[in-house]
């Protein structure tokens, strides 16, 4: 009896079981990182927001010592707290819908405006958009400026006939846009725009306000909108010297909500490269503090994870 067909088959199972058995502990193993990552990611981040609520419910008044038992709970990841607290303020509002740019300046300003305000929010969104899976499949290049001027077009329609503006859920796109129009509107789950991994909310990027403002507020401006205003090298100035500022008014303990530059200092570094335009698309009034998405991200497992605490909005 020739048992070398039974050996083949018993060594296929075997070799099957085995193969399946180290492929489930590979993925229980990577459930396991990701879940143990999204809790420190998590934890980080009410930690962060917990700590802004009680510096902000102080106020002015000089706080009480911690007891030994708050001591205590704060020593772990001091550093990284530390860290967090001197992060450049911009960095923040990447995770608000606060900063988006209103396009609802569009339906009443100039020729020269239009243009202008239309160009920056299209390399905005390039920006955004630039390493997400459906953009490397579309075949129109242009497909976001398109998508802008249909945006716009239904939102001057609809702003004659009702004097208000449609959510954006309400749009309702019929180029290859409709395809993924859900995922503009949803974004990804969590997004790390400075590393480019992810996508906010449509909403966070763009918005129709029914009021007759300045379409972006300077203050809360997130470094990927300023470099895209500026460039990389004005960004960069714009960055140091609110670093510098931030330090200094930190010393002098002064209002911290006067950390961005003000229009006359503005407006001294853009007259170095002829570019004063952009000051009429600028709002220097400070909003007041509502809900912001506060992100952290667990650096050993890279996953990022966000808690709400705070936005902006316009004070009235």
């Amino acid at each position: 009896m020739n048992f070398l067909p039974l050996v083949l088959i018993f060594l296929m199972i075997f070799s099957a079981v085995s193969l399946s058995f180290m492929h489930s502990q590979f993925l229980d193993k990577g459930e396991k990182e990701g879940l143990l990552g999204s809790i420190q990611a998590m934890r980080k981040a009410y930690n962060h927001c917990e700590d802004m609520h009680y510096k902000r419910r102080i106020g002015k008044h000089k706080a009480e010592k911690p007891s030994s038992d708050f001591q205590n709970t704060k020593k772990e990841g001091v550093e990284e707290e530390e860290e967090l607290e001197e992060e450049y303020f911009r960095i923040q509002w990447m995770n608000s819908p606060a900063g988006a740019i209103d396009l609802a300046h569009l339906i009443f300003c100039s020729d020269k405006d239009y243009e202008l305000l239309l160009d920056i929010t299209t390399r905005y969104l390039k920006k955004i958009y630039e390493k997400a899976s459906f953009n490397q499949t579309l075949n129109d290049p242009n497909w976001i400026r398109s998508f802008l001027l249909f945006m716009i077009n239904e939102q001057k329609s609809s702003y004659h006939k009702n004097k208000t503006f449609l959510p954006l859920t309400d749009l309702n796109p019929q180029t290859e846009v409709k395809k993924f129009f859900h995922k503009l509107i949803r974004g990804t789950k969590t997004w790390e725009l400075l590393e480019q991994r992810g996508y906010p909310p449509l909403d966070y990027c763009i918005c129709f306000r029914n009021r007759h403002t300045k379409p972006i507020f300077f203050s809360i401006i997130n470094p990927i909108l300023l470099e895209v205003l500026f460039g990389k090298a004005q960004a960069r100035k714009i960055c140091e010297l609110e670093m510098e500022k931030k330090k200094r008014i930190k010393k002098n303990r002064e209002n911290k909500k006067k950390s961005h530059l003000n229009n006359d200092e503005l407006r001294e570094i853009l007259e170095i490269r002829g570019n004063v335009a952009l000051l009429n698309l600028f709002s220097f009034e400070r909003p007041r503090a509502k809900n912001l998405l506060n992100k952290t991200v667990d650096h050993k497992s890279k996953i990022s994870e966000q808690v709400q605490s705070y936005e902006l909005i316009k004070s009235h």
